[in-house]
């Protein structure tokens, strides 16, 4: 739209090409501004929830002609920094996990929260098909295996009263 607005000859008896230019320019620079405006939010952002708009805001200014090839790059770093984090999230509930299954102590409101925000990142399969299945998959194996050895120890437990 602004690339035709720009290149309408029609405008350019009412209006000189120089100030079509010079809208043009401006618009497309804080276009560009707003940008790297939510990249520094997604940068900044450590819940995967609030990630999800502000990556919905970037594909939107993408859809806008010529913006598409100037944001490639910053555009695919971030989704890169937003699947790292994503990743790290998973290797922290594992890591967690394990130290439980060898029955070290570990802080469960950690667990909690890296299991709700893995819980909350759904929306990351639009980028990466598979990923979050992936993980949830592994998470639940992980803790399903979990159980069956707390279960396994706590019938192997003698609960004789007599057996002090």
């Amino acid at each position: 739209m602004l690339e035709s607005a720009n290149n309408t000859f029609a405008l350019h008896s009412h209006i000189s090409k120089e100030e079509l230019n010079s809208i043009y320019e401006n618009l497309s620079l804080k276009i560009m501004n707003y940008f790297k405006v939510i990249i520094e939010k997604i940068d900044q952002t450590t819940e995967l929830s609030n990630l999800e708009p502000l990556m919905g805001e970037l594909d939107s200014i993408r859809t806008i002609s010529t913006f598409d090839i100037k944001t490639t790059q910053l555009y695919f770093s971030t989704l890169e920094k937003v699947i790292k984090y994503v990743n790290q999230c998973r290797r922290d509930v594992e890591q967690l996990l394990f130290s439980l299954f060898r029955q070290e102590q570990i802080d469960f409101n950690k667990l909690t929260n890296c299991l709700i925000s893995l819980q909350s990142a759904k929306w990351i399969e639009k980028y990466r098909t598979g990923m979050y299945s992936d993980i949830i998959d592994t998470i639940e194996k992980q803790i399903i295996e979990l159980i069956k050895e707390l279960k396994e120890s706590a019938m192997q437990t003698n609960l004789d009263l007599d057996n002090s």
